[in-house]
């Protein structure tokens, strides 16, 4: 395999059991929030997904109002973004957040995990 195929390999997102057990995969979330900037580029992964697959995602940005860093502080300890609010469960990493969307609504079925 050349260096390339295998970097990309290890780029993919991949779902990992320990990461996701607080999360429902049964059903769609009712209520989805990403917490984000515009300058990430790890945000900018995430919201590429979300306008690729016309998702139902309420934007709020740190940068743009400073309340929203208070209330991801509240919420995780820290103000690492993106976090995308899942039903008021934060889901942090980018890979992890496409790997969770890629599954509830491009597949749809139940999760395989390692």
């Amino acid at each position: 395999m050349s260096f390339f195929k295998n970097l990309w390999q290890g780029l993919k997102p991949v779902v990992n059991a320990s990461r996701f057990d607080d999360f429902e995969f049964e059903k769609p979330p009712v209520e989805l929030v990403l917490y984000k900037f515009d300058t990430c580029i790890f945000c900018q992964r995430v919201m590429a997904f979300i306008r690729k697959h016309k998702l139902p995602v309420t934007y709020r940005d740190l940068r743009e109002h400073p309340r929203y860093r208070q209330e991801l502080l509240a919420l995780t300890g820290r103000s690492q973004v993106p976090c995308l609010l899942i039903d008021g469960q934060p889901m942090l990493e980018s890979a992890d957040i496409v790997a969770y969307l890629h599954y509830i609504f491009v597949e749809g079925k139940k999760i395989n995990v390692d």
